[in-house]
């Protein structure tokens, strides 16, 4: 599995349907065989993603960007 960071203001022609609760800070875990985004989370703060990204890399998660 990759990951991303996304970032909403980026993002928001894809999906206008979706607000997000807010949140415009994302990561987007994409599966590697049909290299595809199979799930979104989203948060409130930079910070908080970027933690959490972060501990996805210490999981063996493939950072893209």
């Amino acid at each position: 599995m990759e990951i991303e960071k996304a970032y909403w203001h980026d993002l928001n022609w894809f999906d206008t349907s979706d607000n997000n609760k807010g949140y415009i800070y994302g990561i987007h875990y994409i599966d590697d065989e049909i290299e595809e985004v199979v799930e979104v989370e989203w948060f409130k703060s930079k910070a908080k993603r970027d933690k959490d990204f972060n501990d996805c890399i210490k999981l063996g998660y493939k950072p893209i960007n």
